[in-house]
């Protein structure tokens, strides 16, 4: 089994979802172009920014 992240809109998947496939399905939706190895970043998270995952409060006003 073979974790894939689609890439464009493929059947009952939309760009950005995550399903396993068996070994040589998911080669074939890699090498067809609609999906990429989940261990790869997702085109969206190659340029994003690091955010700060916990914002710090505002100063409370007097």
């Amino acid at each position: 089994m073979t974790p894939v992240r689609f890439t464009k809109h493929h059947g009952r998947y939309n760009s950005g979802e995550v399903a396993g496939f068996p070994d040589a399905e998911a080669a074939e939706l890699v090498a067809a172009g609609v999906a990429s190895p989940l261990n790869a970043p997702a085109a969206d998270e190659e340029a994003a920014e690091p955010s700060d995952p916990m914002p710090k409060p505002k100063a409370a006003r007097k």
